[in-house]
């Protein structure tokens, strides 16, 4: 009898990464110029072999390894892509924040009863304008409010809003 001979195919698929995880790491406060936050990038591979992360402003963008430099305040997606010799590409995303720049509020200085009109001794500065500063004639509390020129990147120290109201007397 001749020899039994049989073939088998044998398909090999490639293995998943696990633990995959993209985050920010530190803080960026807005300045005006673009920035690149620093990241933490991990996951894992069979055989603990290199996994390589590539980044992108936009999910079918161009990817490449540095991470999207962003200007104005607030909070940014990054798409990201591993990838690992003989494992499936893994494409997520994690957020970059650059918090606003904060304004210090003028301190606003008391003036002394005259019987003229008193209004505070403030004026327009490259970061805000003043909206009001009537001032009065009689002694008591008078309202000075202030407005952000560019509330998307700046805030007050004192609160959130483009709005701040301060008192002289």
């Amino acid at each position: 009898d001749p020899p039994l001979t049989t073939s088998i195919e044998l398909t090999v698929s490639n293995a998943e990464l696990s633990n995959v995880s993209v985050e920010q790491t530190g803080a960026l406060t807005y300045n005006g110029q673009p920035q690149t936050a620093e990241v933490a990038a991990k996951a894992t591979a069979v055989d603990g072999q290199t996994v390589a992360f590539t980044y992108s402003d936009t999910q079918d963008g161009n990817y490449s390894e540095a991470v999207p430099a962003f200007t104005e305040a607030g909070t940014h997606t990054v798409f990201f892509k591993a990838s690992a010799p003989n494992h499936n590409d893994v494409i997520g995303s994690f957020t970059v924040i650059i918090e606003k720049q904060t304004v210090t509020e003028p301190t606003i200085v008391s003036k002394t009863y005259t019987g003229a009109n008193l209004t505070a001794e403030v004026s327009d500065t490259d970061l805000y304008t003043v909206k009001t500063n009537d001032g009065g004639t009689a002694t008591g509390n008078y309202h000075v409010v202030l407005v952000l020129k560019d509330s998307v990147n700046y805030k007050w120290s004192t609160t959130e809003d483009a709005e701040v109201t301060l008192t002289f007397t």
